[in-house]
């Protein structure tokens, strides 16, 4: 095996593991939106909370294994070089962690509970409406966040260091 292999590996299991996240948030926010039982929404819900519970660390693992595969790229204590994919990756990467970590859990939050009060028959006037807004909001947020990830993959995988003159 090749020297610092490890810190690649984990970089690796933890990015599969936030694109499995992803995938399940599609799935569970597509069921939830056909779900026709009121409970059953609210517990979908909370099977989404537990994936996103996983989040901090992930990124976390994602972020220290990043900063550990460029040093055994570049060194220590040397200057690195400047090179845009990288730039530009470490920056998607940033949108997409501030995204998950502070933009999902609010707006998941707003329409656990526009469920909430549909099961307690709380409902406000405009709820239907409401909630549409919500589940087109959380929608769109989901394909932001796989739009980052295909760029951070794209960028990963034709980067400058692998394929000189690409980018």
């Amino acid at each position: 095996m090749l020297p610092y292999s490890y810190n690649y590996l984990l970089h690796i299991l933890a990015f599969g593991f936030s694109s499995a996240a992803l995938i399940s948030f599609f799935i569970l926010n597509k069921k939830m939106n056909t779900e026709p039982e009121w409970d059953r929404k609210l517990y979908i819900g909370g099977i989404m909370r537990v994936f996103a519970s996983f989040g901090p660390y992930v990124v976390v693992v994602l972020l220290l294994t990043g900063i550990g595969n460029m040093m055994n790229r570049y060194g220590l204590g040397g200057v690195w070089p400047r090179e845009t994919w990288l730039e530009v990756k470490i920056a998607l990467f940033i949108i997409l962690s501030i995204n998950a970590l502070y933009i999902a859990p609010r707006i998941n939050a707003k329409r656990a509970m526009l469920i909430k009060s549909a099961v307690e028959n709380k409902r406000p006037e405009n709820f239907e409406q409401l909630l549409s807004k919500q589940n087109t909001v959380i929608a769109l947020f989901l394909y932001v966040q796989a739009l980052l990830l295909v760029a951070i993959v794209v960028l990963s995988a034709f980067g400058s260091g692998k394929h000189p003159g690409m980018f």
